[in-house]
């Protein structure tokens, strides 16, 4: 499928505000991911894995709604042509990896998923690798050091020996599909 197919609408003009700058958005995407680790692990035994992937989409859908509608309706054609393609990637993209999180949440902390997931642009890298034939440059690869480092540096507080008594369990096993995906 072609990526001229499927053209995002054109974003509505906002005044220039906090909320049309793209800090804002890093910000948001920072708070929502992260405090989706925090709020599965602190749902965990009182709502099932799937049933708060479930449950999270169908919100999310709910409120995305009237700002994609008109949108979704023009592109259902292309979608319903492409299902099986549009499938697979919500499978891979949304379903799986958020459902092996949450069942990751069940038994181990939300720094241990984190820490894990830290590994995502190493996987990404050599994804691109393998399946595009992608050669990747040093300082690629030297940015993706730099970001792993720093950010478990961050999640242990700059302790080393936090670094090295951390145990992993079941739960941690969960995320690496998690990752994968």
């Amino acid at each position: 499928m072609s990526a001229q197919i499927l053209q995002p609408a054109a974003a509505p003009r906002i005044a220039h505000s906090w909320i049309a700058s793209p800090w804002a958005g890093l910000v948001a995407a920072t708070l929502f991911w992260s405090g989706n680790f925090v709020i599965g692990r602190s749902l965990r035994g009182e709502i099932e894995p799937l049933a708060l992937n479930f449950w999270r989409w169908v919100i999310a859908a709910a409120v995305l709604a009237p700002f994609v509608w008109a949108a979704f309706r023009r592109q259902w054609p292309v979608l319903r042509r492409h299902w099986l393609y549009v499938s697979a990637l919500g499978l891979t993209g949304l379903a799986v990896p958020h459902t092996c999180s949450y069942i990751a949440l069940q038994t181990t902390t939300a720094v241990n998923a984190l820490l894990l997931l830290i590994m995502m642009p190493v996987v990404v890298a050599v994804g691109s690798r393998v399946f595009l034939a992608q050669q990747l440059r040093p300082v690629q690869w030297a940015g993706i050091a730099v970001c792993m480092t720093g950010a478990a540096a961050i999640l242990v507080r700059w302790d080393v020996d936090a670094l090295l008594r951390l145990q992993f369990n079941r739960g941690d096993l969960w995320m690496l599909p998690a990752v994968v995906m």
